[in-house]
């Protein structure tokens, strides 16, 4: 799955008419996905993204901030930042695959 949140500031939302995706009912996102944001202004994850992911990936021109705690196989930022909002940001890496942080010239803040 790859989810792209160009269309939304807000990020991605767990049930309600706001976010990307806007359907009835409560939504899910899947923690095998590739997570997208981009945009012309700061973004949010949203409450819609899982607590881990595959991949998390911020082609925006503003940095990207953080809802809630995440943890990412891998991290993907090579124009902007990604602001943690006194969150957690975890990249997971266990004994079979490394996490890889790729093209983020400007880092964690």
């Amino acid at each position: 799955m790859v989810f792209s949140t160009s269309a939304s500031p807000e990020g991605i939302s767990a049930s309600g008419p706001t976010g990307a995706v806007q359907v009835t009912g409560a939504r899910t996102f899947s923690p095998a996905g590739v997570y997208v944001y981009q945009g012309a202004e700061a973004q949010v994850t949203g409450s819609g993204l899982p607590g881990r992911v595959l991949v998390l990936y911020n082609i925006g021109d503003d940095a990207l901030t953080l809802s809630q705690p995440v943890a990412v196989r891998l991290l993907a930022a090579p124009i902007s930042d990604i602001l943690l909002n006194n969150q957690s940001f975890t990249l997971l890496s266990d004994a079979d695959t490394a996490a890889v942080k790729a093209w983020a010239p400007y880092g964690l803040k």
